[in-house]
């Protein structure tokens, strides 16, 4: 599903359990875009 939104690709977190975690950060990312008025705001995974 990932790999067919625009510069977009599905990155392994792991098991199931840690999704939860991962999925923390969406509410995290919308509000620093609301409170900055800005539309493209990412995360980026840097190893």
């Amino acid at each position: 599903l990932v790999r067919d939104i625009p510069n977009m690709r599905p990155i392994d977190v792991g098991p199931l359990e840690t999704s939860s975690m991962i999925e923390a950060l969406t509410p995290l990312v919308i509000n620093i875009a609301i409170r900055n008025q800005k539309k493209d705001i990412g995360i980026k995974f840097v190893d």
